[in-house]
């Protein structure tokens, strides 16, 4: 008909001629991405010539065997009524090391430091102390064919670096045994120090003798009064779980783009004598 374009290759004006593709590159998930670009001869059949995602690759082109479809084809009109169409194709690399992310999960505990039997509840608040206790965290990105279901369950994920005990330094206060403290009434005598601000802009400093008579608990022997001590924190002898599991469908749901969270909780495994004293007392638990 007159004005119509001439469409070149029109004798076969529904099919899909490869042209030259695209790189092939790797993601952070272990998934390899190509695009092809097809030439159609008549760009009025080129909706109906867009791949399925999840057809698997059946082309000339050897790079691109073992690829799904992941996206149906991208269309751009050309001259003389042809169009080109880009297909882009997924596999999971199948070179790629699935690695680790490492990092700590902080968890802050409350530790009394003295056995405060027959004295003022009160001190409790005095000798409680914050335990910063780190618990591994490993995150994970890679691809699969179906989804793990991992999540919630106990086990040894790929790559995951051996956990050795966790130790804390503290100084217990003894009060049990009775040679160490005394609760007494003492006059305590010290040296008070007055700063004085002159108008001039200078400073005087006076120093004069204070007694003070109080109640309070003295220390008798202060060596033996302090027990190095460490808190010990071993793994978890069920091993890592997987906390999180989110997976991403591409490819028709031939691929899963997964993303795993899994932690090593620390848990209790005593207290050990402290060696970071020099010529301390170290407690001994039995």
């Amino acid at each position: 008909m007159a004005g119509d374009p001439i469409r070149i290759g029109s004798a076969s004006g529904s099919t899909l001629v490869p042209g030259i593709p695209s790189r092939i590159i790797t993601d952070e998930f272990g998934v390899q991405h190509g695009v092809v670009p097809y030439q159609i001869g008549d760009q009025s059949l080129s909706q109906g010539a867009r791949i399925t995602p999840g057809t698997l690759y059946s082309g000339s082109l050897s790079q691109f065997n073992g690829f799904f479809v992941e996206r149906s084809g991208d269309i751009t009109g050309r001259e003389a009524g042809c169009a080109i169409i880009d297909i882009q194709y997924a596999q999971i690399d199948p070179k790629f090391i699935v690695l680790p992310t490492k990092g700590h999960d902080l968890q802050i505990l409350a530790f009394p430091t003295a056995e405060l039997t027959g004295f003022n509840q009160i001190l409790e608040t005095l000798t409680t102390i914050t335990v910063p206790l780190v618990h591994p965290l490993l995150t994970y990105k890679f691809a699969a064919n179906s989804i793990p279901g991992k999540l919630g369950q106990y086990g040894t994920p790929a790559n995951a670096p051996s956990i050795g005990q966790y130790t804390y330094n503290i100084e217990i206060i003894n009060f049990v045994n009775g040679a160490n403290v005394d609760v007494e009434t003492k006059t305590v005598s010290y040296n008070a120090t007055v700063l004085t601000s002159n108008p001039d802009g200078t400073c005087t400093k006076t120093t004069s003798p204070v007694s003070v008579k109080l109640q309070a608990l003295f220390v008798v022997n202060s060596l033996s009064f302090i027990n190095p001590t460490n808190i010990v924190f071993a793994p978890n002898p069920a091993g890592w779980q997987c906390i999180k599991e989110d997976a991403q469908a591409i490819c028709g749901g031939q691929i899963y783009l997964i993303e795993q969270q899994w932690k090593m909780t620390m848990v209790w495994a005593g207290l050990a004598p402290g060696t970071f004293w020099s010529n301390a007392i170290p407690v001994h638990c039995t």
